[in-house]
């Protein structure tokens, strides 16, 4: 049985990110977005009072790591991060 795999798709306004093709044959991307750009700016936000709490309390060695309200919001801090700092 063999798989076939989605190829992603280019030059979709409906897919997030959206991939498009410049003059020069060069492709160019979108900002992601989860759900809607409300629900992104709010992930965004979450993600970055994270960031900002645990530079301020230096994490890394103090171990005081932001503590999150619900599961919703750390994941909601996920998305986030997969904007701000892709790749992390």
């Amino acid at each position: 049985m063999s798989t076939t795999h989605a190829k992603p798709t280019t030059n979709n306004n409906n897919a997030s990110p959206n991939i498009q093709m410049t003059p020069q044959g060069f492709y160019v991307s979108t900002s992601f977005t989860y759900i809607s750009p409300t629900f992104q700016n709010q992930a965004n936000t979450l993600y970055l009072a994270q960031q900002q709490y645990e530079t301020a309390t230096n994490a890394a060695r103090t171990g005081k790591t932001f503590q999150f309200a619900s599961q919703q919001d750390r994941i909601a801090a996920l998305i986030g991060r997969f904007q701000q700092a892709p790749n992390t």
